[in-house]
């Protein structure tokens, strides 16, 4: 019975599986302070490489149309950084304060 009960489980939980991890994920990509920081890591590569090809274009090195479209959205770029960080720092203080909360308990 064990056997036949998990099998039916996992039918029926494979559904839901396939839609839930998406909307999961993307709670714990909101919440949580590493994946935060794994994205702002992200974000500050994306600002070098575009330093990179600004000095490219400087030194006189004609640029591809994707590498000049990438130097165009710097601002935005930028603003996610921002975003991204501040973000970070309010996910930081949530889990510094349950963890505050946890060890009182």
């Amino acid at each position: 019975a064990a056997g036949g009960g998990g099998g039916g489980g996992a039918a029926a939980a494979a559904p839901e599986a396939g839609g839930a991890p998406p909307k999961a994920e993307g709670v714990g990509e909101d919440n949580s302070a590493d994946k935060l920081l794994k994205k702002i890591r992200g974000v500050e590569k994306k600002l070098r490489q575009i330093g990179e090809l600004r000095e490219l274009q400087a030194g006189g090195k004609p640029l591809e149309k994707n590498q000049l479209d990438k130097i165009s959205g710097e601002g935005e770029v930028r603003a996610e950084l921002e975003a991204l960080k501040l973000k970070h720092c309010e996910a930081e203080a949530k889990e510094q304060a349950a963890a505050k909360e946890g060890s009182w308990r």
